[in-house]
């Protein structure tokens, strides 16, 4: 096998064109792609490989297909969620509804989105026709002249966003939104266009098939370790059926990336731990009758926020098992009244994987959903739901409010992880500077985007 090779990436990390890796091997991707998901007594097998991903959630399976397109030997590694979930192995890409737009109050975070947004088609071409994404719009919706406006007002006139800025008082609002019931004194923020929900579940799908008909190989199974290759160098990815040799290893787990198993970026090879806190969230589904499936036909995602309370949500989705469902997740603020501690935003962490494990098999709280169900009753009067599901979820913060988006050392070790909970629609981006970080390090020319606002912070 030839030693790991520069790509000329300023080039090809932005080429749209399928071309077929020089280094692609469609027997090797057959071989190492287990239908069932899992390990399944097959025989322990060893490939070798320029760049091994570890993690096929929304960032790792971006970053697969732009080092896929680079013409790089790339395997994606992880298991499918059944299997992963049978496990004890959950992602937050297990959902069909993640609010994607192109206006945010932050300047950073919006331009990622921006720069992924535009890039959905051609996801969507490379991956066959896989269809992830509903451009249905987006709201949000604060207090006149607060600052979340005012900043996301700014944000999208810098990067040429189209929106319109209503007044909830206004004939103009309740002509769009006749079924919400917003206070007076609210300013709107409304994305017509590029903007809406995706699945998660599809856009993993989309990048893994993407990444794949560029050349790389996608390894369905749970990574059980990761450890430096004393006889090759390089690293070993260790799953329950092959040894994934590589000359680089870019980690993308998300609320597992301090499992202990899965870094080992001290200077021995010893395992390493990120400034990563892993806190819980929770969201509520009301599964809709066809009258309010009917009349909520138009809703855009929405996200809302005042003095009390902050939400998102999500318009009907038709789910795996056939219900339309109508989404919230948000959290009841400090001071507000009957307020839960577990609801403040962040109160909740997650020390360890099994917390993390349990958290996930819990549906969440009781009391949480309770609240939760009172607020969507508030914003969207007269539901009147077939039945109430309640889910949870994690998501993963860094103290920079950035995604870690780099490398752990000098030896080949990167990571890609910290989605402060607003990585879903932004992860194409995220994926591509990862992707970059691994082959010729921080894009040469990027000024928007800071390389030191990405760095990894590796705890003593």
């Amino acid at each position: 096998d030839p030693p790991f090779m520069s790509y000329g990436l300023g080039v090809a990390i932005t080429n749209t064109s399928m071309k077929q890796s020089k280094h692609s091997n469609f027997s090797c991707v057959n071989s190492l792609t287990n239908k069932s998901g899992g390990g399944g007594g097959a025989s322990s097998s060893s490939k070798n490989f320029d760049v091994a991903v570890v993690g096929r959630g929304l960032c790792g399976a971006a970053a697969a297909r732009h080092l896929a397109k680079a013409g790089v030997r790339v395997a994606l590694v992880g298991p499918l969620e059944q299997a992963a979930r049978s496990k004890g192995v959950f992602g937050a890409h297990h959902d069909e509804g993640r609010i994607t737009r192109k206006t945010d109050p932050d300047d950073v975070w919006a331009l990622l989105a921006v720069r992924s947004i535009d890039r959905y088609d051609e996801i969507k071409r490379e991956s066959g026709g896989v269809q992830f994404y509903e451009e249905v719009g987006h709201l949000a919706v604060a207090p006149r002249d607060s600052d979340t406006v005012r900043e996301r007002v700014g944000n999208a006139r810098a990067l040429d966003v189209q929106c319109e800025r209503m007044q909830s008082e206004s004939t103009a609002f309740k002509e769009n939104f006749p079924y919400l019931d917003i206070p007076p004194q609210y300013d709107d923020v409304y994305e017509r266009a590029e903007s809406g929900f995706v699945s998660a579940r599809e856009l993993v799908q989309a990048q893994a098939l993407a990444a794949q008909a560029h050349g790389a190989s996608l390894v369905e199974e749970e990574v059980v370790g990761v450890h430096r290759d004393q006889e090759g160098g390089g690293f070993v990815v260790q799953t329950p059926s092959h040894s994934l040799r590589s000359q680089k290893v870019l980690v993308a787990v998300g609320a597992s990336s301090n499992r202990g198993n899965l870094l080992p970026g001290g200077p021995n090879g010893e395992q390493v731990r990120l400034a990563l806190s892993t806190r819980t969230a929770q969201t509520v589904h009301f599964v809709l009758n066809s009258h309010d499936e009917h009349r909520l036909r138009n809703m855009p995602s929405i996200i809302y926020k005042d003095d009390h309370c902050w939400a998102y949500l999500l318009p009907p989705i038709k789910y795996p098992d056939g219900s339309v469902r109508l989404k919230l997740g948000g959290a009841l603020m400090r001071g507000a009244q009957a307020t839960s501690e577990h609801l403040e935003p962040g109160k909740r962490e997650l020390v360890t994987h099994d917390d993390i494990v349990a958290w996930y098999k819990s549906g969440g709280e009781a009391t949480a959903a309770e609240e939760m169900a009172a607020l969507l009753n508030q914003l969207i009067p007269g539901l009147q739901p077939l039945g109430q599901i309640n889910d949870s979820c994690a998501t993963t913060h860094t103290p920079t409010g950035r995604p870690f988006v780099g490398a752990i050392g000098s030896d080949g070790l990167f990571v890609c992880t910290g989605g402060n909970g607003l990585a879903a629609k932004s992860s194409d981006e995220i994926g591509r500077l990862a992707a970059l970080c691994v082959l010729e390090g921080w894009p040469q020319g990027e000024v928007a985007l800071r390389r030191e606002d990405f760095l990894p912070i590796v705890l003593d």
